[in-house]
C-alpha cells in the first residue's frame, strides 16, 4: 500500500526529474519488495490511477493525460517517475503485477503493456456512495488496453485469488455484477 500523499511534491510543479509522488524512501522501498517478492500475485495499493488524469487544471494522478485529443499531455503529472519505477519492474521482468486504484468515481479495469515484456493490470472501483464519474479518454503513456470500463452507478470491487487465477468483480449497489474476468498468472521468465 502506497502513500501517494505525505510525500508528494506540489501538483502543479512541472514534472521531471525532481517532482515525486511517492518520495525517494518509499520508492526504494516499494521498488525493493516487488522485486524480490517470490509472490505469484503482487497487489499493489494507490490512492491515486496510473492510466487516468486526475485533476481540473493540473494533474492530481500519476498520468499527464496524454490522449488523442491531447498528444503531448499537460506536464503537471507524476509521470516521470512512474516510468522510472515501469522501467525497473520491466528490467527485473517482474510478472503478475496488479494495481487497485481510485479517486475516479468510476469502475474500469485496464491491461498496461508500456514496454515490450512487460504487462500489467490496473483496477479501479468505486464510488460505493459519492458522486458519478464516466470513463474518459485514458492517458496513453502506459499503453492501455480497457477491458472494461462504466460509469453513472453505486460500485466496489472484489478481488479473489485461488489456484485458477485472479478474479475480479465489479459490483453494483444492488448486489449485480457489472463486470467479471479471471486474469491468468504469467510464468516466471
Amino acid at each position: 500500500m502506497l502513500d501517494t500523499r505525505q510525500y508528494r511534491s506540489p501538483n502543479a510543479a512541472p514534472d521531471g526529474r525532481g517532482k515525486t509522488m511517492l518520495g525517494l524512501g518509499q520508492r526504494g522501498w516499494f521498488l525493493d519488495r516487488v522485486v524480490r517478492s517470490d509472490a505469484v500475485w503482487k497487489l499493489v495499493v494507490s490512492s491515486v490511477p496510473l492510466a487516468v488524469g486526475t485533476g481540473r487544471t493540473v494533474r492530481d494522478g500519476w498520468a499527464n493525460s496524454r490522449n488523442p485529443l491531447v498528444p503531448l499531455g499537460d506536464h503537471t503529472g507524476f509521470e516521470h517517475e512512474l516510468l522510472e519505477i515501469v522501467q525497473k519492474l520491466a528490467a527485473h521482468k517482474v510478472r503478475n503485477l496488479v494495481w487497485l486504484t481510485a479517486d475516479v468515481h468510476f469502475p474500469a479495469v485496464l491491461r498496461l503493456a508500456p514496454l515490450p515484456g512487460l504487462v500489467f493490470h490496473e483496477l479501479i472501483a468505486g464510488p460505493l456512495h459519492a458522486a458519478y464519474g464516466y470513463p474518459r479518454l485514458f492517458d496513453r503513456t502506459l499503453n492501455p488496453t480497457r477491458l472494461y470500463a462504466d460509469g453513472g452507478f453505486d460500485n466496489f470491487g472484489e478481488i479473489r485469488l485461488d489456484a485458477s487465477g485472479l478474479t475480479v468483480r465489479i459490483i453494483d449497489a444492488d448486489g449485480r455484477e457489472r463486470f467479471g474476468t479471471t486474469l491468468l498468472p504469467e510464468p516466471a521468465p
